[in-house]
């Protein structure tokens, strides 16, 4: 008995290929869709950044201004007082001093 040759014989490698070829698309869409969503968190981020540099420059400006209009009698008029004696505590391996 003759097998008849059949119009099928490359259905197989056609869906196979088909499916791979597919699945590589889909791959490539989805890493492209990931690299574009990371530009746009990258460059909001960036701009966030920047808000809060010149958030933190201000502030320290403001600091630096602080500091320097502190006086003993600002400190007095804010209820801080001298200390006339002070002690101080260090602690070292194995033992504790407190020192005046």
């Amino acid at each position: 008995m003759t097998k008849a040759p059949s119009i099928y014989t490359h259905q197989k490698r056609f869906w196979t290929l088909s499916s791979t070829v597919f699945a590589l698309i889909l791959t490539y869409l989805g890493l492209v869709g990931m690299t574009v969503s990371n530009t746009l968190d990258r460059q909001r981020a960036e701009k966030e950044m920047a808000a809060l540099q010149t958030e933190v420059s201000e502030l320290e400006f403001a600091y630096v201004g602080l500091t320097s209009s502190i006086t003993l009698e600002n400190a007095r008029t804010l209820g801080f007082v001298e200390v006339s004696e002070f002690s101080v505590a260090r602690t070292k391996a194995d033992n504790v001093a407190l020192s005046r």
